[in-house]
């Protein structure tokens, strides 16, 4: 690495600018970040020297160069220029009889769009030491131009070290200004103030100095203090000085890292957030939350609480929680069911209802005595008596603006299958249209059935997608189907991208494949969260997992994006609907095994003409499959032993009718044969009515395959397997 040495003398620290870095930058450009090293000063002949490292990140693009200044007085930063170099290692000379007060070196990093890192990084020292590091880190926030909003009592917490002494002890202490009622003051006229607006080391009212002692409390409880006393409405100054073992002092009183501007407030609540098994993740702020959601009567409900007011500066006090609750502002409610639990990690509580409507009451409370409440409002549905149901629905979930011209054509034709295998089966009563309907599709209306056959398609705007897919990354939904095959009846989800819609509004956040239990964040996977202490996967809480077995699920070929791992240009894509669209569903050997006797009914699917060529309106790239990772990220599945495929794709390729020029390497095995593309699901069958029965997904069109060979699948799913009369 090249280095750059610079004599700096006590008139040459108006350093002139090289390069400027307020650049016109893009719209969409992500600035970039910036990080200093300094080593402590040392003797060079005639004078001392001070060695800096730069370092830069850009999230969108590259570093290119760096500016740095030297400032003494902090008051004109605002004038002051900056530099530019390309050279990330610079030292700094002193000659002889140098002014030994303290400076500060500041550096930003400019990325090739040129754009300047808004929080340059700086290092304050002299010709003989560096001056101790301190950070107030507690409460975190976000970085501010004006004040924050505290509590009448916030804790502050700081951290500190010294640069020089190679972690010995370093000192701390703090001061409290107010600044009166009025106004906030902002960043720049704090920064203009002269010095630091009248925060200066002389001062009095400074506290006395305490060791810093490293912790792993949060916050540290040698290096942290509750403001006491504070005065509603008042805004106030708290600063923080380190001083090093070596004696030096921090000067310099920087916004947001040793010094922080607030304002006391009352209108400051703790977060509070709800984990249900059955109604998925919650986060509530104060005590106007109501949520009002419909409940299986007899199924489990359990609740996780954790709370936060880290945000403002407070702990957590404690939880309370209560069913039927009258009145949650009466401490003496009898629906209380505990007192205020002392203490902020995870509390939990489980319970279940036959029937009625009820109230779940959760409280959380913070040190400063500001309480935020959730009230679940449960209407328990129960599930009329098995043998007085309904045999089959059939929820039609393909919006005619994805199936076009063939919508009557599919909806003639499910009717007519199912008419003609399952003799109870009623088109005029037994079906619900999702478009045309979708009010009347719920909870209660599935428990009139025995059985259903969810017919769906990949568009974002299906009932599954919109009313029953997650609404983030880390909250998953209140997803009432899992509530009706756990302990109601069987399901059969079915159509191209059968699974995926169940989280179609995340999909679009990440590239393919779709991993429910791996160890690392998104965009690629539902990876694990810190949580109260507690490691989570998020994963296993959403739906495709945790109510069918699956560990990943992945379509042919995504509608728009990379698969995970590919590179752009035809030559270099893993997969296409061109080449590697399922031409026939095989029966699974592993299927054959599991169920005697189902060989005799199931068999491959041929496709009809229309699926031999790609019928327009049937979107082959949507095609799904499971627990697989045809992709080069380096992920091992454990496939749990309640999965077992039913069909496997066999590709176009593989099977020899491909068009060379849809498919650009048509002499290569397809990655996607073999792969399984429909499946049974065994997880709750031992909870279900009819003990022993098997939930099923398969992640295809059926009704562009031949209608003999579906509906014998069908017969032996309602007949066989479900226990339900069929037609021969």
């Amino acid at each position: 690495m090249k280095t750059r040495v610079l004599l700096i003398g006590a008139a040459a620290l108006a350093i002139a600018i090289a390069g400027c870095g307020d650049d016109n930058l893009q719209t969409l450009n992500q600035l970039p970040d910036t990080s200093v090293i300094a080593e402590s000063p040392y003797d060079i002949e005639g004078g001392r020297a001070v060695r800096f490292e730069l370092a830069g990140e850009d999230p969108d693009g590259s570093v290119v160069a760096f500016e740095w200044r030297v400032l003494i007085d902090m008051t004109s930063a605002a004038s002051q220029p900056w530099t530019r170099t390309v050279d990330a290692e610079l030292v700094l000379k002193f000659a002889d009889g140098e002014s030994m007060e303290n400076r500060v070196f500041q550096a930003r990093s400019i990325d090739n769009a040129g754009g300047d890192d808004p929080t340059p990084a700086s290092v304050e020292f002299s010709p003989i030491s560096l001056a101790p590091e301190v950070i107030i880190d507690y409460p975190d926030a976000a970085p501010s131009i004006t004040c924050r909003s505290v509590p009448l009592a916030p804790r502050m917490g700081w951290s500190a070290r010294d640069r020089d002494a190679r972690g010995e002890a370093v000192s701390t202490r703090y001061i409290l200004l107010s600044t009166g009622t009025g106004s906030c003051l902002t960043q720049l006229q704090f920064q203009l103030a002269n010095p630091f607006y009248d925060i200066a080391s002389d001062d009095p009212r400074w506290s006395d100095w305490v060791t810093y002692e490293l912790a792993e409390d949060r916050p540290n409880p040698s290096a942290s203090v509750r403001l006491e006393n504070l005065v509603l409405g008042e805004n106030y100054l708290f600063a923080v000085q380190a001083r090093g073992a070596d004696g030096a002092l921090t000067k310099s009183f920087d916004w947001d890292r040793n010094v922080r501007h607030f304002q006391t407030s009352e209108n400051l609540f703790p977060l509070l957030a709800v984990n249900s098994n059955v109604l998925g993740v919650r986060s509530f702020v104060g005590t106007n939350n109501f949520v009002s959601v419909e409940v299986l009567g007899g199924q489990e409900l359990t609740f996780e609480l954790s709370g936060s007011a880290d945000s403002y500066g407070s702990g957590i006090d404690g939880y309370r929680w209560g069913q039927d609750v009258v009145d949650p502002a009466d401490p003496n409610d009898p629906g209380w069911g505990t007192p205020f639990g002392l203490g902020g990690g995870f509390q939990s509580v489980s319970f279940s209802y036959s029937q009625g409507t009820h109230n779940f009451v959760v409280q959380v409370r913070d040190d400063n005595g500001a309480i935020t409440q959730a009230v679940y409002q449960l209407q328990v549905v129960q599930a009329p008596p098995y043998e007085t149901r309904r045999d089959i629905l059939l929820v039609d979930d393909f919006p005619s603006d994805q199936a076009m011209f063939l919508e009557a054509e599919w909806d003639a034709a499910w009717q007519d299958l199912l008419t003609s295998v399952a003799p109870g089966f009623d088109p005029s009563q037994d079906v619900i249209d999702t478009q045309a309907q979708p009010n009347e599709l719920n909870l209660a209306k599935l428990l009139e059935y025995k059985t259903v056959i969810w017919f769906v398609s990949p568009s974002s705007q299906t009932f599954l997608a919109t009313r029953l897919s997650p609404p983030s990354l880390l909250t998953p939904a209140n997803n009432w189907l899992e509530a009706y095959q756990r302990i109601a009846g069987n399901l059969l989800l079915v159509g191209p991208g059968a699974l995926l819609g169940s989280v179609s509004n995340i999909t679009s956040n990440f590239r393919q494949p779709t991993l429910y239990d791996v160890p690392s964040a998104p965009p690629f996977g539902f990876g694990v969260e810190l949580a109260g202490g507690i490691l989570t996967n998020r994963g296993r809480r959403f739906w495709p997992y945790s109510g069918f077995c699956l560990e990943a699920t992945d379509f042919v070929r995504p509608a728009a994006g990379l698969i995970f791992g590919e590179l752009a240009g035809p030559l270099n894509i893993a997969r296409s609907s061109g080449c590697d669209a399922m031409l026939r569903g095989g029966v699974s050997n592993e299927f054959l095994l599991a169920n005697p006797g189902a060989g005799a009914l199931v068999t491959d699917l041929r496709p009809t003409d229309a699926r031999r060529n790609l019928e327009p309106g049937y979107f082959a790239q949507f095609e799904e499959f499971y627990n697989v990772n045809v992709t080069v990220r380096q992920v091992t599945l454990e496939v749990r032993d309640c999965f077992t495929p039913m069909f496997v794709l066999k590709s176009r390729r593989d099977e020899g009718e491909v068009d060379p020029s849809l498919c650009p390497q048509p002499g290569l095995p397809s990655p996607l044969q073999d792969v399984p593309v429909g499946f049974m699901s065994t997880l709750f069958s031992d909870s279900k009515p009819v003990v022993g029965s098997a939930d099923f997904v398969w992640g295809f069109h059926p009704l562009s395959f031949e209608s003999n060979d579906i509906a014998a699948s069908l017969r032996w799913i309602i007949g066989d397997n479900w226990q339900l009369p069929v037609n021969p």
